[in-house]
């Protein structure tokens, strides 16, 4: 572990100039939940957020303890903030007593956000890539590996089989990273843990065309979230031999 006796924006200034990248970034920004409060700053914890996200590289991982009204404030910094970050990941609460220990009863949320590997084609529209199999002594399932070994296989089968595994997106949901084995067997209860994407909505089921839209396992398993996310999957979908928007 390295220290740096300074600031995260001064930090920050110096790693863009040399441009340092992080796989991932979890933080705590500083922000003051006393509203109106002598000298507080209650958008310091965004400008935090934005100078951490452009260190990261495609497929990175940013995660936040944020202020609980990034989910309700109506100006218009956060506003812009909100839809940002429900863009490219999700906020959610935490419990009420997350702080107890340290004798402090604000309310907080968690934000987790996914850098795009790309731009263009939304990763939440599910592909398969053809790029030749790297072997591996076991499947690594981060964003670094989506956009370098997207396509891994190892001997893990029955027998010490062969299997390949392909990343196939994001989850429209939560831009959680499903991969998907060849040989179909997605369970979350096997190697790929919560990263299968057995649970992805797939237009045949429900008599439609075009791609499948990506969903984690958690995000399947809950009501909100998956009506969600069909409705968005509606929306790139179409009847059997009617004209593509």
């Amino acid at each position: 572990m390295q220290l740096y006796p300074c600031t995260f924006e001064q930090y920050a200034a110096v790693a863009a100039t040399e441009r340092t990248m992080f796989d991932a970034v979890v933080m705590s920004p500083p922000w003051n939940a006393a509203a109106g409060s002598p000298g507080s700053r209650l958008d310091r914890w965004l400008e935090h957020v934005w100078l951490a996200w452009r260190l990261l590289r495609p497929g990175g991982w940013l995660v936040a303890v944020v202020p609980d009204s990034v989910a309700s404030r109506s100006d218009a910094q956060y506003q812009q903030a909100r839809v940002f970050i429900e863009h490219h990941g999700s906020h959610t609460p935490l419990p009420a007593c997350a702080f107890a220990e340290s004798r402090s009863a604000v309310t907080c949320r968690i934000v987790r956000l996914a850098k795009p590997l790309w731009s263009g084609r939304p990763e939440y529209l599910l592909t398969t890539p053809q790029q030749p199999a790297v072997r591996v002594e076991r499947p690594v399932f981060t964003g670094a590996a989506a956009a370098g070994r997207p396509v891994q296989v190892w001997s893990g089968g029955w027998g010490g089989r062969d299997r390949v595994v392909r990343y196939r997106g994001r989850c429209v949901a939560c831009r959680w990273l499903p991969w998907g084995c060849d040989d179909g067997d997605n369970d979350p209860r096997g190697v790929l843990g919560e990263f299968g994407a057995g649970y992805s909505l797939d237009p045949d089921e429900y008599g439609m065309t075009r791609p499948q839209i990506g969903l984690c396992h958690r995000c399947g398993n809950d009501g909100e979230h998956l009506r969600a996310a069909h409705q968005h999957a509606v929306s790139h979908w179409t009847q059997p031999g009617a004209r593509a928007p």
